[in-house]
């Protein structure tokens, strides 16, 4: 029943890509895509704890842009520390594919 389990590390992928999406959407507009995930570690995560994402822009080369984003846990003990962190390319969607899309 692996199916009914909640995977801790697939709801921190989806936060991190779509806070990513929307600071790459500042820049771009509506019209793009995910190109590539570059990198992406998670570490520990306690379940008490209480997170924030943040995300910076990158580089924009050749219609291609950068978002990094990073997950901030607030510990009551420990004070803030990064729980996970991952880089999303962004593209603008061509002509041709944008009229696909909802």
């Amino acid at each position: 029943m692996l199916s009914n389990t909640h995977d801790p590390g697939r709801a921190i992928l989806d936060r991190l890509a779509d806070a990513a999406a929307i600071k790459a959407g500042d820049l771009l507009g509506r019209d793009l895509t995910l190109s590539r995930c570059e990198i992406l570690e998670i570490r520990a995560v306690d379940p008490g704890c209480e997170g924030q994402v943040e995300t910076w822009f990158g580089r924009t080369v050749s219609g291609q842009t950068e978002v990094i984003a990073f997950l901030i846990l607030d510990h009551a003990v420990r004070g803030q520390r990064m729980a996970a962190h991952g880089r999303f390319t962004f593209t603008i969607l061509p002509p041709s594919q944008r009229d696909l899309c909802p």
